[in-house]
């Protein structure tokens, strides 16, 4: 079970990173 939420927190990182660099990239692209 610890490498499970291990491997779900890494998710859940990896695509909070995403978002954060899709916004940047959006708002950068848009001002």
């Amino acid at each position: 079970m610890r490498y499970l939420n291990m491997i779900r927190a890494v998710l859940i990182m990896s695509v909070l990173f995403f978002a954060a660099c899709a916004l940047f990239a959006l708002l950068r692209s848009a001002g």
